[in-house]
């Protein structure tokens, strides 16, 4: 009797570790599942997370890629050569009669070879260099858009506006100069100084960078004046 009654205690037993066991299977599959669960969604944040930064990134590059009507109408006064008849006025210097043949401006253009430039269409634009000092009051001067492709060029279609110029000093150092672009030569450009009539000449190929103002100048307002 004592016999059986221990046995019966011992099957207890094993049941009892049994249902624990199989309890504890139980809660390990769980947790697996809620781990794998976890991993997912970790996994969907992230890539939730990675398509924000890319449409993020696709904002900001079409941000950076201004419309023509936002951008600054840097050149003004041009034509064609087909306007107006010839494309010039009286006491007007046409572009042809510049003595431009071989090297321009240092850069290995040559007018006598077209492939040197981009090629326009349907006409070669004609630009009005602004008046100024280098001029008689009578005369004005054309170029075409072949002299925009040097700064030479590209300077003269700004003469009138305030600038301020980074040149070169020596072989490692620059200084900032400020003014009125007020004329430019084959080798050099004009500043007239803001509070006076005083002009500074800069050689153009020390000129690192020139900063053009279309917008209200503040700087030389604030400045002090030079005893």
């Amino acid at each position: 009797m004592a016999m059986n009654q221990m046995e019966a205690n011992q099957m207890g037993i094993n049941q009892a570790a049994g249902r624990q066991m199989e309890a504890n299977q139980g809660a390990a599959s769980q947790g697996a599942a809620n781990q794998a669960a976890g991993n997912q969604l970790s996994a969907n944040q992230a890539a939730a997370n990675q398509a924000n930064a890319n449409q993020g990134a696709a904002s900001q590059e079409r941000n950076l890629c201004l419309p023509r009507k936002d951008m600054t109408q840097v050149l003004v006064n041009t034509g064609t050569p087909s306007d107006a008849g010839t494309g010039t006025g009286e006491g007007d210097i046409p572009v042809s009669e510049i003595n431009m043949i071989g090297n321009v401006g240092g850069g290995g253009g040559n007018f006598s070879s077209p492939e040197t430039f981009p090629q326009v269409i349907p006409n070669n634009p004609t630009f009005t260099v602004p008046a100024n000092p280098l001029l008689p009051p009578e005369y004005s001067e054309i170029l075409d858009y072949n002299s925009l492709q040097y700064l030479n060029g590209i300077f003269r279609t700004q003469i009138g506006r305030f600038v301020r110029v980074q040149q070169l000093i020596g072989s490692n150092t620059t200084q900032d100069f400020d003014g009125f672009l007020i004329g430019v030569g084959i080798n050099y450009i004009i500043l007239q100084e803001y509070s006076n009539q005083d002009v500074r000449i800069l050689d153009i190929y020390g000129i690192k960078q020139m900063y053009v103002y279309y917008s209200a100048v503040v700087g030389p307002l604030t400045r002090p004046s030079r005893s």
